[in-house]
């Protein structure tokens, strides 16, 4: 177990070129616009990938924007943790289409 453990974080370290990198990384919250109008919400670590996934441009899109392409990246929002990255898209994803819309007018698109 305890090779494992060690064998993941050396794996993950050897990603970073400096000890900062690593500690700056960000998971972020976004919303995408998808071809039939619809709206997806996700978490992320590394946004324009996860974008290029969902339009079937690297694989590991979701299922849900295979046949919705191609999709729109609406909004963002920085997280400094997985944890409180997915408690945010917990709470949009309950939101109505209306109240999410309300989002993107009050803290602006990109």
């Amino acid at each position: 177990m305890a090779f494992v453990m060690a064998r993941r974080l050396t794996r993950q370290w050897s990603r970073c070129r400096r000890w900062r990198d690593c500690v700056s990384v960000r998971w972020t919250v976004y919303l995408l616009r998808c071809a039939d109008g619809t709206l997806y919400t996700g978490v992320a670590r590394d946004v324009v990938r996860r974008l290029r996934q969902h339009n079937g441009e690297l694989s590991g899109g979701s299922r849900y924007t295979r046949g919705r392409r191609p999709v729109t990246l609406l909004w963002s929002e920085a997280a400094p943790d997985r944890a409180s990255a997915q408690r945010r898209e917990r709470v949009i994803k309950r939101l109505p289409r209306e109240q999410k819309l309300r989002l993107l007018a009050t803290e602006g698109s990109l």
